[in-house]
């Protein structure tokens, strides 16, 4: 003990001493009946009271050292650690035991998800553990913690832990500090055994959101702590249905360290899908089985979805067809099932509204297709003999949101057209009938152009041409020809058409139309082939019945299969008008027909994925393009727009002027590159979420059961942060479980996370939908993978890892168990000396009342 170190735990007590001189003036002036001497006696016995009272009050304390060490061995029973390393943690426990002091303390404690002490009786099982659930992950911060707690706090102590260097628990960095700031230094040491032979399946990736029948990557990466000849990996997916099947055996001889395979594969049905993939090491030495496999989860949803409304939903097949080639699902549906709001559009990649007159397009579903487009949508408007002008569409509120106007130039040329008139000549059209016929005849020719083509064609059981193909300028002659018609003999339509169409077929004419006029039935034989000639090469046939007995389907399959008109009538007086409606047909308003070639007008980046140029039109409903913004892309040799677009809000409008069917566009639908136009021009317009399975990517990290979810939020068309987004992730086991929510904070600039503690092993499906007043919704998704526990993925000895942590926590790196008592310091204590000061004052007490009562 060294009287200079002394201390005090209240050194103010001593302010009282400062009380003396008072004591001593007043004992000099006192009129008590004592000497001086012994008053001053008195007052000096009176000041050494107060000076040990405030000695005593300052709690003075004498240290003291001594050497006394308390030492602790944690060692690590996780399963990553060998069993031979437990066998020499158990002797280097036993010389440690050998090597304490008498003094000495020693504490052992066995940890791996949790410490717990040992006591002498206790070691042995260090080399017999178990693998249960507490050795499935090892918290080096937990032991530490726990040995600061058994040991006494009045001796010096020091912590010698033995590991691998595997702390699957916490945070590396973070262990280092904590273990940095325990107080007392913790050597490390190394519990190293023989390198195993290990094949892990360390990860599997795969798409957190594919499409169905679209193939997609899964990346499996595995490592080899040697190399293993002859391993077989096997790849197996696990569909909604529940059944596993295998998707591919690949044989591979792995070299020693990483080894990534890459499979392709799809899947058929919508939902949730289960892909492993695990590695047959063919009898060779594996140290963890456990770890041969590995799970990844995505979520399959159908091709994206196409509503495609059909004036003529009978003839909506060729557009449908190339859309399906394409990749994309058609919802084909004639205009009556147009939906009425936005929201029962929502769910379409685009919608297709072809050929629908303005009756199938009230305002409330034009409201409903312009809210739909500028929320992002994509509407594509097709043209037809029931579109724009001739639908009715001028003055509707559609008119302003097309890419052109429906304003028809003034310079429009006449177009040049071929008529045929096919007329039954049968008995049973004698009198009324014929006679009208022949009144219908002649007024038909009357509205023709002197430079179109007319024939007429008498038919009864065989055809005769009347008035041979030649220009319609000589009236007067063509009905004196008519005039010559009269009924007889029987009735046979097959053979009056063919001869119409080989008649017309090679006439050079951009409108070739058809009329045909008949009372009774015929044999159908070889119509089929007839009409299919004709609707590739774009003749219209229309048929008009007369009576009760036309073979009523015959007449509307004739007119139907060709792009005509059926019309039926019992009054023979009503021909003229039917025929007269024809020739109109023949030359309607706002449509220009023949020979059309198809040019470029306007370059945009889809036509790049085209390939070769565009086949001819025989069509379309004439339009003026729109100035400012709207793109006429394709253009007729005329100059007109036939595919034009513009932006509107944040989705596209879009007209194409000639129609989607065998009829204008027959050349078009019979083009091999027919299903890439129209996946090219779609691909290029939707928005990113709804033409692609892209999503923002949920990364997931894990610390023990904590699991941390981070987004980064980009948007993909300026590649700026997304701020002030608000989205709960949703976390579901693969299969039936319970969904685990939590919102998601943003910390960063575009970035987003949010924490929850994991259950079981397993594979876990995670979506979050991330919206804000001011920008578009974002979907994020993504897969968490715990296949199996974190020990199962770490062999050998982290020495990197033990050399930080040793330093860390100023400790050493494999210190013999003898070397853990070589501590020189001293343990310093206090001795309390208050009493004595105490008792000197209890005893000057009475010396000083006896000094001034005593004689």
């Amino acid at each position: 003990m060294s009287w200079k170190e002394i201390g005090f735990e209240y050194p103010w007590a001593f302010a009282i001493v400062a009380v003396a001189p008072l004591v001593f003036w007043m004992a000099a002036r006192s009129y008590a009946y004592l000497g001086l001497g012994r008053r001053m006696a008195s007052a000096a016995v009176r000041v050494a009271a107060i000076a040990a009272l405030a000695t005593a009050l300052a709690l003075p304390v004498v240290p003291e050292e001594e050497r006394r060490l308390c030492r602790a061995v944690a060692v690590d029973t996780s399963l990553s650690v060998p069993d031979e390393a437990l066998a020499s943690a158990l002797d280097f426990v036993r010389r440690a035991e050998r090597g304490r002091g008498k003094d000495d303390s020693l504490v052992v404690i066995g940890f791996a998800s949790q410490p717990r002490f040992l006591s002498e009786d206790e070691w042995a099982a260090l080399t017999t553990r178990g693998k249960d659930a507490g050795t499935e992950q090892t918290d080096i911060l937990a032991a530490a913690t726990y040995a600061r707690s058994v040991l006494p706090e009045d001796c010096s102590r020091r912590l010698a832990i033995m590991t691998d260097g595997h702390d699957t628990v916490g945070d590396p960095e973070r262990l280092a500090q904590a273990l940095g700031a325990l107080g007392m230094p913790v050597d490390v040491v190394r519990a190293a055994g023989s390198q195993p032979v290990e094949v892990i399946v360390e990860d599997l990736h795969a798409p957190a959101r594919v499409r169905t029948r679209k193939p997609f990557r899964i990346t499996a990466s595995i490592f080899a702590s040697s190399p293993a000849p002859g391993v077989l990996v096997r790849l197996l997916h696990t569909g909604p249905a529940g059944q596993a099947e295998t998707v591919e055996e690949r044989p591979i001889d792995l070299e020693a360290g990483g080894t990534s395979l890459t499979f392709t594969t799809e899947v058929e049905a919508e939902g949730e899908h289960l892909f492993r993939a695990e590695v047959d090491l063919q009898g060779g030495e594996d140290a963890f089985p456990e770890n041969n496999f590995f799970e990844a989860a995505t979520e399959a949803s159908g091709p994206p979805v196409v509503l495609y409304v059909e004036g003529e939903p009978e003839r909506g097949a060729h557009l449908k067809n190339a859309l399906e080639t394409a990749g994309y699902s058609v919802d084909l549906r004639g205009p009556s099932g147009l939906p009425a709001t936005a929201q029962e559009l929502a769910s379409y990649t685009a919608v297709f509204v072809s050929d629908v007159p303005k009756s199938g397009l009230g305002a409330g579903k034009i409201g409903a297709i312009k809210s739909y487009v500028k929320a992002g949508g994509v509407a594509v408007f097709a043209g037809g003999r029931k579109g724009y002008q001739l639908g009715g569409w001028a003055g509707t509120p559609l008119e302003p949101f097309l890419p052109v106007t429906l304003e028809v130039p003034t310079d429009v040329e006449k177009t040049s057209a071929a008529v045929v008139l096919v007329i039954d000549c049968s008995g049973s059209m004698s009198g009324s009938p014929i006679s009208m016929a022949r009144e219908a005849a002649k007024a038909s020719v009357v509205v023709l152009q002197p430079d179109d083509l007319v024939e007429i064609i008498a038919f009864d059981s065989k055809p005769t041409r009347l008035f041979m193909m030649q220009k319609a300028k000589n009236q007067m002659m063509i009905s004196s020809f008519i005039s010559k018609l009269r009924a007889g003999g029987g009735t046979d339509i097959v053979k009056a058409l063919d001869l119409a169409y080989r008649d017309i077929s090679p006439v050079q004419a951009k409108k070739k139309h058809i009329v045909l006029l008949t009372d009774g039935q015929s044999s159908t034989a070889g119509i089929d082939l007839i009409l299919q000639n004709a609707s590739s090469e774009g003749i219209t046939i229309s048929t008009i019945g007369l009576g009760a007995s036309v073979q009523r389907s015959f007449l509307e399959k004739i007119a139907n299969a060709t792009g005509g008109k059926a019309s039926f009538t019992n009054d023979p007086n009503n021909l003229p008008r039917i025929f007269m409606r024809e020739m109109r047909i023949v030359t309607p308003a706002a449509v220009v027909e023949g020979v059309i070639k198809v040019t470029i007008g306007k370059k945009a980046p889809f036509l790049g994925k085209i390939e070769g140029g565009f086949p001819y039109l025989r069509g379309y409903n004439l339009t003026t393009a729109r100035s400012g913004s709207a793109a006429p892309v394709l253009v007729s040799d005329r100059g007109d727009p036939v595919l034009a677009m513009w932006k509107q809000g944040a989705g596209w409008s879009v007209a194409f002027t000639s129609d989607v069917k065998a009829r204008w566009a027959s050349p078009w639908v019979k083009w091999k590159g027919f299903a890439r136009f129209w996946s090219a021009l779609l691909g290029s317009l939707v928005k990113t979420e709804k033409k692609t399975d892209e999503v923002q990517n949920i990364e997931f990290a894990r610390v023990g059961r904590l699991v941390t979810a981070t987004v980064d939020l980009v948007d993909r068309d300026t590649g700026t942060f997304m701020d002030g987004m608000g989205g709960t992730l949703e976390v579901k086991p693969f299969g039936e479980g319970e969904v685990t929510k939590a919102e998601m904070s943003q910390i960063a600039p575009g970035r987003y996370e949010a924490s929850f503690l994991a259950g079981s092993y397993g594979t876990y499906l995670a979506r979050a939908d991330f919206t804000s007043a001011e920008s578009e919704p974002q979907p994020a998704a993504g897969s968490l993978r715990l296949p199996y526990p974190a020990e199962y993925r770490r062999i050998g000895v982290d020495s990197e890892a033990i050399s930080t942590l040793a330093r860390a926590a100023h400790g050493r790196v494999d210190p013999s168990p003898e070397e853990i008592w070589a501590d020189e310091q001293t343990q310093r204590t206090g001795v309390a000396f208050w009493p004595w000061p105490l008792l000197v004052f209890l005893v000057l007490v009475p010396v000083d009342i006896a000094i001034r009562r005593l004689p």
